[in-house]
């Protein structure tokens, strides 16, 4: 079941509501984010600043109950857009809690993204940095990059490539 409202101008300045409930019969083992179970709920916001700038801000929920996990995130946005070209860099705070048998984590880490879009087609570079955990391997440093193109309306292909840091070795993700 989902639910998501915009108000205001989708291109200016508005204020967006995205909730997402998965119920609990529902199966789907390659994708977390939609297995039984999980709610997640997203507020955003932007505002245009001036005809190329434009500032927004993003809080969400999720709660993964089959995992016994919960993740929080902030983040803060800036877009410059000029014709059909836009480039955007947003900077957050993602705060996970895993709790389940006997194992607790609690982990906050630091996000950015800095992507750069041209027509149909988006390139962009990301980073997880932790800031705090309880060990060290809980959650590595991650860094990628990669880029995506629109097929359709809310369809778009995505290549990607990311490495996670630990402390005794690199290994890459495609």
């Amino acid at each position: 079941l989902r639910a998501t409202a915009w108000i205001g101008s989708p291109t200016a300045t508005g204020v967006l509501v995205d909730w997402t409930n998965v119920g609990d019969h529902f199966v789907n083992p390659g994708n977390a984010g939609v297995m039984a179970g999980t709610t997640d709920l997203r507020v955003a916001g932007r505002a245009r600043v001036t005809d190329a700038w434009s500032l927004g801000g993003t809080v969400g929920r999720q709660s993964f109950r089959a995992l016994g996990a919960e993740r929080q995130t902030s983040s803060l946005n800036a877009t410059h857009a000029q014709g059909d070209r836009k480039a955007t860099l947003d900077v957050g705070v993602m705060d996970e809690r895993i709790a389940r048998d006997t194992v607790a984590l609690d982990v906050t880490s630091l996000t950015s993204k800095l992507s750069y879009m041209a027509g149909k087609a988006t390139a962009f570079v990301d980073v997880l940095q932790p800031l705090s955990a309880a060990r060290a391997d809980t959650r590595p440093a991650t860094y990628g990059v990669g880029t995506s193109y629109a097929l359709g309306k809310g369809v778009h292909a995505e290549l990607a490539h990311r490495v996670m840091r630990t402390d005794s070795l690199t290994a890459g993700l495609t």
